[in-house]
């Protein structure tokens, strides 16, 4: 009889790898350049002055020594973490702190681009968004989320994650112009966010109207969501988050709605929620007209649907000349 010949393939084990930060890489955006789907990033305490940039990689990135010990201070020169292309599993950020970031269009702190992410025990704080607009009649103009743009097709879960004393912005010093600002802690379009306790603290959206005449003055010229604001085919479902202390001002703003959460166009479901002590400010201005504060704590346009159930709304107030 002939022998009887066994050949065992074995395939080759692919262990994911930890890259210390700075023992192995002087910086972050270098661990992350050198990691691999799978691997963690694990970051030493310390204050990293730095932005990072991940580009379709489903890795770890997250403090070796628990929550918020690691602080990513972007400095103002840009935003803190820009998030892309991360569709075959997740990104995960843990125990991180961004501050001082900034973005003269979507997300100050964050943006997340078509990316599949989850935040945990981070800190987004006193990031802002922001644009001067200086030409004539340019209409259209947008900027969103001083902390976090959430948007093209993106899927994120944010748990314990405060969003504290952030900033969306919009100016205008030229007849003819409008456009909005949203979300100044947090903006989420076409994409879908649960957010898991934690808070939205102190954060804000603002509109300045600069026209060389108040006869001129533009309109509409709209803050909207300081603390959250859902956008057009954004869903959110938030559990045990407290949002307070949203403020929506602006030197001869138009239109300010929603200063704890605005829903435009997107879905929000709410559940055991606290919505409290925001403010919505439209005070008497060029006359242009309309001026509205529309909803302290909420509102909801024709086009979204807002769910809440055993939540909190209180001490939301609006101020202005013509208030609903």
């Amino acid at each position: 009889a002939l022998p009887l010949i066994v050949v065992a393939i074995v395939s080759p084990t692919i262990y994911a790898a930890d890259l210390l930060v700075p023992s192995q890489f002087q910086t972050i955006q270098a661990a992350i350049d050198n990691a691999q789907n799978g691997d963690t990033v694990r970051i030493a305490p310390g204050l990293y002055s730095e932005r990072v940039s991940i580009i379709g990689k489903a890795i770890s990135v997250q403090s070796n020594d628990g929550a918020r010990s690691v602080t990513i201070d972007a400095a103002g020169t840009g935003r803190c973490v820009d998030v892309s292309g991360v569709t075959e599993g997740q990104l995960r950020l843990q125990g991180l702190v961004l501050q001082h970031g900034s973005a003269s269009d979507f997300g100050g702190g964050i943006r997340v681009t078509g990316s599949r992410i989850s935040l945990k025990n981070c800190e987004i704080y006193s990031n802002r968004a922001f644009q001067d607009i200086g030409c004539a009649w340019c209409t259209g103009n947008r900027v969103r989320g001083g902390g976090m743009a959430i948007v093209a097709g993106s899927s994120a879960i944010v748990e314990q994650t405060d969003f504290r004393g952030n900033t969306v912005h919009i100016a205008f010093w030229a007849w003819g112009a409008n456009g909005q600002s949203r979300g100044g802690g947090l903006y989420i379009e076409s994409s879908t966010t649960r957010v898991i306790g934690g808070s939205f603290a102190n954060n804000e959206a603002s509109a300045d109207d600069h026209p060389p005449s108040c006869t001129n003055c533009n309109h509409p010229t709209t803050a909207a969501g300081a603390g959250i604001c859902v956008g057009e085919g954004g869903n959110l479902e938030a559990s045990g988050v407290s949002i307070y202390g949203s403020r929506i001002h602006g030197d001869n703003i138009s239109l300010g709605i929603g200063a704890g959460i605005s829903v435009l166009g997107g879905t929000a479901n709410l559940t055991n929620c606290n919505v409290s002590d925001s403010q919505s400010n439209v005070p008497d201005n060029c006359f242009c007209g309309p001026e509205h504060s529309l909803g302290g704590g909420a509102y909801v346009d024709a086009a979204g649907v807002l769910v809440m159930q055993n939540c909190t709304i209180s001490h939301n107030i609006v101020v202005g000349s013509d208030n609903l």
